[in-house]
């Protein structure tokens, strides 16, 4: 299927009441977008509140290996429920401290701790008994995934994170509005989800004949709050959208219930999407 992205607004959690509930819901969101494998979450900022950096906070914490946790994210409030939460469980979450479990076959992400001018080389902390070293200057806090070195041992060589053959994880970037999402000419399939969009029975073939004409699919998906669908959002903030640059997708028609929590529109979407095009 190509790349998947989605996109969610900075006023999802405006339904939770406590700070127990945000990280549960961003938990769930977490989840789905790791089952699903989305390389990308953007947050949009809406004027009507602003969240964007807990749930960047939040949703960055639980996509960082473990064993780098206590490193990158200090001790504070809004992660005093993180702890609890279930565990991704991605490739890159391993759990073995033993040297010798890594191997070019299992790459791993650690972090850059200083830079040697003399010998131009990093220190990197990889959560195991050992540090490494790695040639080149790299930038403190910097999270690199490396393979060992075959030049020497203690040695590592630096692997592009994208590269990995197995699911890495995905990125957090928070923007300043919709109207950069609607910008954005960087996807072949845009695709708003909202209740008065098309039938998605009566959308499949469209969008199946239309991915079938791209050799490489990037495929964003935009959701809106508990309280506002994407388009009301839209209206609110007076923001100008060519809407013949997406598709208007219900893909809950007939829905049982009176509204689909954010957590369930994600996660039913994504199957959707995932069982038409993979």
């Amino acid at each position: 299927m190509g790349e998947l992205e989605i996109a969610i607004p900075s006023n999802i959690l405006e339904d939770c009441q406590s700070l127990s509930a945000k990280s549960q819901k961003l938990s769930l969101i977490a989840r789905s977008a790791s089952i699903f494998q989305i390389n990308k979450i953007y947050i949009y900022k809406v004027k009507r509140r602003d969240d964007s950096r807990f749930i960047s906070l939040l949703l960055n914490y639980l996509v960082t290996p473990q064993y780098l946790r206590k490193k990158l994210f200090p001790i504070s409030n809004a992660l005093k429920f993180a702890g609890a939460l279930p565990p991704l469980k991605i490739p890159s979450h391993l759990v073995s401290k033993d040297l010798s479990s890594f191997t070019n076959l299992q790459p791993r992400q650690g972090l850059i701790l200083n830079y040697n001018q003399k010998t131009n080389s990093s220190i990197i902390d990889l959560g195991l008994n050992k540090f490494g070293v790695l040639n080149g200057k790299f930038l403190i806090g910097d999270i690199i995934t490396v393979i060992p070195s075959t030049s020497r041992p203690n040695k590592f060589i630096s692997v592009k994170q994208s590269k990995p053959n197995k699911y890495w994880g995905y990125k957090v970037d928070i923007i300043n509005s919709f109207s950069v999402l609607s910008k954005n000419k960087n996807f072949n399939l845009k695709i708003i989800t909202t209740k008065s969009g098309k039938n998605i029975q009566h959308m499949s073939d469209s969008l199946f004949d239309y991915t079938t004409k791209k050799t490489r699919m990037k495929i964003l998906i935009i959701f809106g709050s508990p309280s506002s669908g994407v388009l009301e959002i839209i209206k609110n903030e007076k923001i100008l959208v060519n809407f013949n640059d997406f598709f208007l997708i219900n893909l809950f028609p007939d829905q049982g219930v009176e509204t689909v929590r954010s957590e369930e529109a994600i996660l039913g979407t994504l199957s959707i999407i995932n069982m038409m095009f993979k």
